[in-house]
């Protein structure tokens, strides 16, 4: 399953990672390295979930990582990719958010 939410573009990454982490209860959910953010990493662990995300090359400590699980989310990453060639989509900025996440969804 994957878990979404539309965001303005000057909005970091990691804004609303919290509120998309919350309610797994296990697994193991891949992210973008912008969201390994404590506040994230910590949630996942209350939620006895294993983060499968890469870490950020400024890390002081450098934690482990299952890389096989974070490759699969490239399938994500290319079908939005795929999505934002077709003009309807693309041009969302003229169109509510709730027609993008219809389209999306």
């Amino acid at each position: 399953m994957t878990k979404w939410c539309l965001t303005g573009g000057q909005t970091p990454d990691v804004t609303p990672a919290i509120g998309l982490v919350d309610g797994i209860l296990a697994g193991a959910p891949g992210a973008d390295k912008a969201w390994e953010a404590e506040s994230v990493l910590e949630n996942l662990e209350e939620s006895q979930a294993k983060a499968v995300i890469s870490w950020k090359s400024n890390r002081q400590q450098q934690r482990e990582f299952d890389r096989h699980p974070y490759k699969n989310r490239s399938w994500d990453e290319r079908f939005f990719c795929r999505v934002k060639q077709f003009r309807r989509p693309a041009a969302r900025y003229a169109k509510p958010a709730s027609r993008y996440s219809a389209f999306i969804a």
